[in-house]
């Protein structure tokens, strides 16, 4: 009992010492962790800033022919809206009742989706969708269900043609006459 008497003051020492050196680091720690958030929310803003900065400025795809590069991103939003109202047309097929007769929102969410398809196509689709000059001159759609989903189908199919086969910009240019004798 003696001798650990006698090393009692010397291991209270490295106790203390041992405890000193583990605040001080973790103390270090908290500091760095501190430095680090602080970086981090630095990137994420500059990233925020980066990106705004890119939806603002468009990046020119041809840069000697702004023309082309203009009718490209043109049609890329047009892709973009296309994409869109097929979304919109399966949401629409899914929650359509079961009543005979289509509700007035469903008609004018309808309405709301052809005004967006020809828009994002650049196409009349009165003939697509098999709706008579009369109809079209007096606004008032049937609302009948066999027919208004004959309609979003009919939509749902032009939506997928566009996909696979899009409008490609009319404009031929050298560039792109040259990218096409290449590919």
């Amino acid at each position: 009992m003696e001798i650990v008497l006698t090393y009692l003051p010397a291991i209270l020492v490295v106790g203390l010492a041992v405890m000193l050196r583990l605040r001080r680091s973790r103390k270090e720690a908290s500091d760095q962790i501190v430095a680090l958030q602080k970086k981090v929310a630095a990137l994420e803003q500059r990233t925020v800033e980066l990106e705004q900065a890119r939806k603002q400025t468009p990046v020119p795809i041809f840069p000697d022919e702004p023309e082309l590069t203009v009718r490209l991103q043109l049609f890329a939003q047009g892709q973009r809206e296309m994409a869109e109202a097929f979304d919109r047309l399966k949401a629409m097929k899914a929650e359509l009742p079961f009543d005979a007769t289509v509700d007035q929102k469903y008609l004018k969410e309808l309405d709301n989706i052809i005004i967006t398809l020809e828009r994002a196509s650049g196409r009349d689709l009165t003939r697509w969708l098999g709706i008579s000059t009369q109809e079209k001159q007096t606004g008032v759609q049937p609302r009948n269900r066999d027919l208004f989903r004959v309609k979003v189908l009919s939509l749902l199919a032009f939506c997928t043609y566009q996909s696979y086969h899009p409008q490609l910009p009319t404009i031929i240019s050298p560039t792109l006459r040259a990218f096409r004798l290449i590919h």
